[in-house]
């Protein structure tokens, strides 16, 4: 049996419809038993994704599923925003292992515990597919643990970001929205549905967090927790204001919204560039105390270096990240990818910017995915929660 992927796209007024004629399409292009599947719906209500989604398993013969509402979803090259509709991606490998589970965090005597989790010995090579209830799962924590417990696996993802749709959108706005989470034929408005492979194919990961450097990298030299009061022995504010000065006019005005703070990954290296940072949100800038406060805690001697986001910084760092995984992969096969939901129409002019590049280097592959409301993917191997990114998961 050929390692095949296909994808499939349905807009229809009725989800049932829609599973209908994605589920047929997947069916009658792979010819055999189909080893996992991720699905993505948009528009629809809360209610009937709840009833509908379990159906998928029972119409592809295979209970390898997760999937998720969606505030848009991305089939192939298209970013499909403010419309009724599902996208696909299933696969057909030879010899690879692959399950799902559903996580839920608990309260306990002793505190929060994550119930679900295999404690079975995990395949070599795995990496994990989360789709997860922004609501009631701290996807930070699970993070944390993997990061102890499974430290080389890799995870791709996103925060469901069914729960923000519009509901005047959706066609009933008396009807709440929520998260609605398939685990093969479940379905469940809490926790994590995660899909684990391992073997049959490899799996590389393109996170792009949209961001480009100014200034010069800086060591932090006195901080607290989540607050920098001091930058290679100046006050952290006045540091700040000095590269302000000193950029153009323009980049002047994206440093009034698109400010963040680029925590360098090792600091081993002599010159650092594109993907050398974790990109962090600044929460605040505290003129009294002359103190930054970010989405991070810092330590003393750690490298930081101050960014500016924009769809031009966008466009560009994606660029980079997909010639650099095109010059390294000579057969890419499909792609899932998670886009924030501040991107998309919401910071780029034209629509479809991200997976229209994405197939104009790497494709065509068959592609499906979701705006999520953070993304979960790995920079420089270790896994984080992300924002206003691309992460992309590239079988090949």
């Amino acid at each position: 049996m050929a390692t095949k992927f296909v994808s499939a796209f349905a807009e229809r007024d009725i989800l049932e419809q829609s599973i209908d004629v994605v589920c047929k399409d997947v069916k009658q292009q792979i010819d055999g038993q189909i080893n996992f599947c991720l699905f993505f719906a948009s528009g629809y209500a809360s209610a009937a994704c709840h009833d509908m989604f379990g159906s998928v398993a029972n119409k592809l013969g295979t209970e390898n599923i997760i999937g998720c509402n969606a505030e848009a979803i991305v089939f192939d090259s298209l970013e499909v925003e403010g419309k009724k509709c599902i996208s696909m991606l299933a696969a057909s490998i030879d010899d690879a292992l692959v399950d799902c589970f559903q996580l839920e965090f608990s309260k306990t005597p002793d505190g929060m515990a994550m119930v679900g989790w295999p404690e079975s010995d995990w395949p070599d090579g795995s990496t994990l597919f989360v789709l997860a209830d922004p609501m009631s799962f701290p996807a930070d924590v699970l993070l944390s643990h993997l990061k102890e417990d499974r430290p080389e696996v890799n995870v791709f993802g996103g925060m469901c970001s069914g729960a923000f749709a519009n509901e005047s959108f959706l066609g009933d706005p008396r009807q709440q929205s929520l998260s609605v989470l398939c685990c093969g034929a479940e379905t469940s408005k809490t926790g994590a549905a995660v899909l684990r492979i391992a073997g049959g194919v490899n799996i590389q990961p393109i996170v792009s967090q949209g961001c480009r450097p100014i200034g010069e990298p800086l060591i932090v030299t006195r901080c607290e927790r989540n607050e920098i009061t001091e930058l290679g022995g100046t006050p952290a504010v006045e540091r700040l204001l000095k590269i302000f000065n000193e950029l153009p006019a323009r980049d002047q005005q994206i440093f009034q919204s698109g400010l963040h703070l680029g925590l360098a990954m090792t600091e081993y290296k002599e010159k650092f560039g594109y993907g050398d940072f974790l990109i962090r949100n600044i929460s605040s800038i505290e003129q009294e105390s002359n103190s930054i406060v970010a989405d991070a805690y810092f330590r003393k001697g750690q490298t930081v270096q101050f960014h500016l986001r924009d769809e031009q910084s966008a466009d560009a760092d994606l660029s980079v990240h997909l010639n650099d995984i095109r010059k390294k992969t000579e057969n890419a096969l499909a792609a899932v990818a998670f886009l924030c939901n501040g991107r998309g129409i919401n910071m780029f002019p034209e629509p479809h910017h991200d997976m229209a590049l994405l197939q104009e280097r790497l494709g065509p592959i068959p592609a499906c995915g979701a705006f999520a409301a953070g993304e979960l993917g790995p920079v420089m191997g270790e896994n984080h929660v992300h924002g206003f990114t691309f992460v992309g998961a590239l079988f090949c």
